[in-house]
């Protein structure tokens, strides 16, 4: 995988499990990943 695309994902996914907390629906979904850390 190229370095400039596996940076951008990993940025991605970092904005996702941030926002996430703040949207009613995902609540229980985010406790339950929170919980394997």
């Amino acid at each position: 995988m190229d370095m400039k695309k596996y940076i951008v994902f990993t940025f991605i996914l970092g904005l996702l499990s941030f926002f996430l907390p703040f949207f009613p629906a995902t609540n229980n979904h985010f406790e339950n990943t929170q919980l394997l850390g």
